[in-house]
Order: C-alpha cells, then sequence, then structure tokens
C-alpha cells in the first residue's frame, strides 16, 4: 500500500473518533425554513430556551441521523442537549442575513491597488500595485513591455494576482444578489453594487481598443509571504482571451441594466458592445497564451486539473454574453444566436461555463416566449438531478464531485434549487437549497463552518499570503473545501467530503477566492429573499 493510502486511512479513522457529536449551522436558523441538524441515529434530543429548565420539544433523528428543530420558533437562543452532550444555536436573529454581510465585508481585504484600514479589526495596510503592468507579449496592439495601467480590482484569492475570469463572475454574483435583495434589503442591494464596481471597472482597463479583453494580471514568479505592498517584481499583462473577453461582455451588459449609476451604464454598455464587435472577428475560441504565462497566476483555461469540455470552446461564454447583451440592447442577430446555441443542458454557473446565468435572465425577462418553455425545462432539469443527488448524499449535498472550489459549486447548485423554487413552488426545491448552505455553515463531516469568523467551529488556519505574513486571519473568507485531487499534497486523496484539512499550507482546499464567496453570497440572497412574511416580520422585531 502507499504512503498516501495509508495516511488517508489513518486520517478517516482520526476523523471517525473525533466526529462531533452534533452538528448544527453556525449562521443560525430561521423558524420557518428547514431546521435541519446531525446527531447520531435514532436519538432523542431535548430543545430548550437558553437559560431556561423547560422542554420545548423532543426531537429524534432519523436513520441517517438527521433531525430538524420545530417551525415557527419564537427569534431567540436556544439548546439541544442529549445526555451530556450540548450545542447552543439561534433562530431567527437574522444570521443569514448577517452572515452574507460577513461574508460582503471581505472583499476589502481583496482591493488591490488601494489602501485598508478595517475600523472593526484596526487593521490597515498600504496601497500596493500601483504601478502600470508590463505586456509579457507583443500582439498586433500592444508591444512586448509596454506599460499598461491595470490597477485596481480584487486580489483573485489568497495570492496577489487579478483575473478577468473570476471578475467577471464574481461581479455577476453580486449584481444577482443585488437584484434578489433589492425590494427587502435596499441599503444592502447598495453596497453590493458598490462592491460589484470595483471588478467591473477594472474590467475596463482591461479591454484593448478593438474590444478584445487582456486575460490577467501577476508576477512571474508567485509571491513569497509579505504583504502586497511588499511585493515589488514586475506585473505583467497576459494575452487577450476571446472565452474571457465573452464573460467580460456578459457582466459589463448586465451592469448597464441594473447600476443606479446612468453614466456608469453608458460606458458598461459601449465596452460590452465592442467586445462582441471583436467576438464577431473570431470563429472560434482564441487564447493567446505562452509558456510561463502561468509561473506566477492561475491558467483559468483548459489545464491538467480544469479539462470540461466547456474549455475547449468559448460557445458557452458567448451565449451568456449574447443573452445580456440582447436583454440590455435587443438585436435580430443577437437573437438568432440565442436560438441557434441553446445549451442541451446547464450545470452551475461558474466560469468554466458560465450559461445558467444567461438561462435565467432569458427565462425572467419573457422577451423570447418562444424559448421559455425549453429555458423553464432546462433549469428544472437540472433540479431534479441536483435533488436526486442530494436524497442520496448523508449530509443532503447536491454537489457530486468534490474537487478544487467544491464549496463554491455546493452554493452554485444551491441557488439553482432555490431558482427553481420560484419556477415550480409546489416542489419543494427551497428545503434542498437551504440543506446546500447547511453544509457550507456547518452540518458536514467536520462539523465546520467553511467560512472563517462564523460562530464557534470555523476554519482557522486560512491559505492567505498576506493574512499569515502578518498573523490575521480574514473573518468571512469561504474556503474551496474538499478536494479528493489534493493538489497540494496534505490533505487526504480520493476521499471525496473528507479530502479536506483546515491546514494553512493547503491552497488545494483551504485558500479563498472571490468566486466563491460570490457564490456564497448569491445562495444566502435567494434564500433571505423567500423568507415568508412571518420570519421577515419576526427578524425585523
Amino acid at each position: 500500500m502507499s504512503r498516501a493510502f495509508l495516511l488517508g486511512l489513518l486520517l478517516v479513522s482520526l476523523w471517525a473518533n473525533a466526529k462531533p457529536s452534533i452538528l448544527i449551522n453556525h449562521s443560525g436558523y430561521l423558524s420557518q425554513q428547514d431546521g435541519s441538524f446531525y446527531g447520531d441515529k435514532d436519538q432523542r434530543w431535548q430543545l430548550r430556551a437558553l437559560g431556561s429548565s423547560e422542554v420545548l420539544a423532543q426531537l429524534s433523528t432519523d436513520e441517517k441521523g438527521h433531525g430538524q428543530l420545530p417551525k415557527n420558533l419564537k427569534p431567540g437562543w436556544y439548546q439541544l442537549s442529549h445526555g451530556d452532550t450540548e450545542v447552543t444555536l439561534s433562530v431567527g436573529l437574522d444570521g443569514p442575513l448577517q452572515t452574507l454581510k460577513l461574508l460582503l465585508n471581505a472583499y476589502q481585504y481583496q482591493h488591490a491597488g488601494k489602501a485598508l484600514f478595517d475600523p472593526v479589526t484596526g487593521i490597515r495596510r498600504p496601497p500596493a500595485h500601483l504601478k502600470p503592468a508590463v505586456a509579457a507579449h507583443q500582439d498586433s496592439y500592444t508591444n512586448k513591455g509596454q506599460a499598461w495601467d491595470a490597477s485596481g480590482g480584487w486580489y483573485d484569492a489568497g495570492d496577489y494576482g487579478v483575473y478577468v475570469a473570476t471578475t467577471a463572475i464574481t461581479a455577476a454574483r453580486l449584481l444577482e444578489a443585488a437584484n434578489v435583495l433589492e425590494t427587502s434589503q435596499l441599503e444592502l442591494a447598495k453596497q453590493l453594487r458598490s462592491e460589484a464596481r470595483v471588478g467591473l471597472d477594472w474590467l475596463l482597463k482591461m479591454q484593448r481598443s478593438d474590444g478584445a479583453f487582456y486575460r490577467k494580471i501577476g508576477g512571474a514568479n508567485w509571491p513569497p509571504l509579505i504583504p502586497p505592498h511588499q511585493d515589488t517584481q514586475p506585473r505583467y499583462l497576459y494575452g487577450i482571451s476571446t472565452p474571457d473577453s465573452a464573460k467580460a461582455v456578459a457582466v459589463l451588459a448586465l451592469a448597464s441594466r441594473v447600476m443606479d449609476d446612468t453614466q456608469a451604464q453608458s460606458r458598461y454598455l459601449r465596452a460590452a458592445q465592442l467586445g462582441w464587435q471583436y467576438l464577431n472577428t473570431q470563429a472560434q475560441q482564441k487564447i493567446d497564451w505562452h509558456q510561463g504565462d502561468d509561473g506566477g497566476t492561475g491558467p483559468y483555461m483548459f489545464n491538467q486539473w480544469d479539462q470540461q469540455s466547456s474549455l475547449t470552446h468559448d460557445v458557452d461564454d458567448r451565449f451568456w454574453a449574447a443573452a445580456e447583451l440582447f436583454l440590455s440592447h435587443p438585436s435580430d442577430s443577437l437573437q438568432r444566436f440565442l436560438e441557434t446555441h441553446l445549451p442541451e443542458q446547464i450545470v452551475l454557473f461558474e466560469w468554466k461555463d458560465p450559461r445558467a446565468l444567461g438561462v435565467q435572465h432569458l427565462l425572467q425577462s419573457g422577451q423570447l416566449p418562444k424559448l421559455n418553455e425549453r429555458l423553464r425545462q432546462l433549469l428544472l432539469e437540472r433540479c431534479n438531478t441536483l435533488r436526486e443527488h442530494a436524497l442520496k448524499n448523508p449530509y443532503s449535498v447536491a454537489n457530486s464531485r468534490f474537487i478544487w472550489g467544491s464549496n463554491k459549486m455546493v452554493a452554485e447548485q444551491g441557488i439553482l434549487l432555490a431558482q427553481c423554487q420560484r419556477l415550480a413552488p409546489q416542489q419543494d426545491y427551497l428545503s434542498w437549497a437551504w440543506r446546500q448552505w447547511h453544509y457550507l455553515a456547518g452540518l458536514n463531516p467536520f462539523g465546520i463552518a467553511y467560512i472563517t469568523g462564523l460562530g464557534s467551529n470555523s476554519v482557522q488556519n486560512l491559505h492567505h499570503i498576506w493574512g499569515r505574513a502578518v498573523g490575521f486571519v480574514p473573518a468571512g473568507m469561504m474556503v474551496g473545501g474538499p478536494n479528493q485531487d489534493s493538489q497540494a499534497n496534505i490533505a487526504p486523496k480520493g476521499l471525496g467530503m473528507l479530502s479536506y484539512v483546515d491546514d494553512a499550507k493547503d491552497y488545494s482546499v483551504n485558500e479563498f477566492a472571490i468566486d466563491y464567496n460570490g457564490a456564497a453570497i448569491g445562495l444566502l440572497a435567494e434564500l433571505i429573499s423567500q423568507q415568508s412574511p412571518i420570519q421577515e416580520k419576526a427578524a425585523a422585531n
């Protein structure tokens, strides 16, 4: 047997012995929604108000260890107990909403080219990476070594690279969350749009005069454990890409409809239209990639670990771009493109395949009535598949692939389930959407909230260069989570949901990324927006 396999068996044994006796959602529950918890199978649990001896309910777990809190509990703190085991949890105290705000606040730590002063923690950081980048290669419009102002944007993850692919996905998720929360959380919606502008305005800087977008900004080498202002290596502008250009077109077109600044709306729409004009000159996917381009930045294209078929072409990216552009500025040519490139199926919204959001927006708009039934069918077929996966999973997780960024995938599957609830309310997709959030917030094999600073048992050892350099764990950062490929060779390989370890050195499971938080924010926005009027009133009080 290999050493790695034996280590995996040892870790599974340790996990089995150390597994928490009860698993709860560390962000709290809402009294009208799914109140899942997990204990040992066929157990009886007593529920009391915190500080009271009165038993409010006798609760049982089933053969899988799954239990349910009663609905209509008054907002407050409660205690679940079984023998000597007890745990404290909150109900109806706006926990999910406060968690969304925590996730949104974490973006301040990722702002490139901007000084940081966090009034809550007192953490300070001077601005960094203010100098222009230099073109890594020559193309028809830019000379090698030419200076290019690409300051701003978001550091993508635990390092200091800035990428068009994940910026577009993240900004779209923030804008979508703002739209969903507009009626119930107006001020929060404004904050979400304001944060999205950090990415949107940076995207404009990455556009070439012919409409194409460069892919990314970063150093030739991964930075050591130093704060960003000490990372003085040259930063390079890497070649254009049609998939990334299409994603930028899509989110800029979306922003042109939903932002509350008319001048910004016009800028975004002009950039999106120029980008689409460029895409029309390229019959096939084009990525200006050179050997050595990924020495200090991630590839975000087809590579050793990301080999989905959608990465062999850019049709999925162009579909999303065409959908958002059509809804912003309809044309016959865009309509024909959409009608002739309708996907056969959808998966989840991510940089590898963003079509799901285009399908959703086209259906919501009703502007292509001939396609409505097929668009609706695409979403419901996917949600039915996700529900089948969740039924088979001991923690009701709809995601069936535990690879790099699996937590983001769980959140995105939850978003789809919540959206399907609006299409087919009688199917109770919403409970399954809540269970995806429960998993991320503590109902998982480790009983851990995969978001730093959330509850009494959350990620402690974040892989984050700046945080590790200054000895600080920023709160509100969701990590990638279980990854059976374990590229860092620290977490055990091949164990699905158990391929995880809370280790700051393991970039393959314990690193934060902007699109991870975007997905979590998107899921919480959907769940919060679908609270019952009774729960909304209770939370407000």
